[in-house]
């Protein structure tokens, strides 16, 4: 049995990077989700997509088995973003037919709403 949940990451491409592909707190996050989970997100999206141009910020897409949205939320918006109001995580549950958008202002908020629905 399975719990899916897709998450797309979006930030800032001024963020520090490590490497040319690899973003600082990208690999903090794959920490955190490897050391909970088990699982991280893949390459940042621009390596894989279409289209005649490079996309101007960075993607990082996957899906979560059993992914403990309030904790990776809690964990996402605590580090030390360069821009913190350019970070935002796309969350779509199993069962869910749109994405719901979580920035650092407003997603206690909304996490509230969605546990008292």
């Amino acid at each position: 049995m399975s719990l899916v949940t897709n998450v797309v990451l979006s930030f800032s491409i001024g963020e520090e990077q490590k490497n040319e592909d690899t973003f600082i707190l990208v690999g903090a996050i794959n920490d955190w989700l490897v050391s909970q989970h088990g699982q991280r997100f893949g390459v940042d999206a621009d390596r894989v997509a279409g289209g005649s141009k490079h996309l101007e910020t960075p993607l990082y897409i996957a899906a979560f088995n059993y992914l403990f949205i309030e904790d990776f939320l809690r964990f996402v918006f605590s580090l030390p973003w360069e821009e913190p109001e350019n970070v935002q995580v796309f969350i779509q549950g199993q069962d869910e037919d749109r994405f719901t958008v979580y920035d650092k202002e407003g997603w206690e908020k909304k996490i509230k709403c969605l546990k008292s629905s």
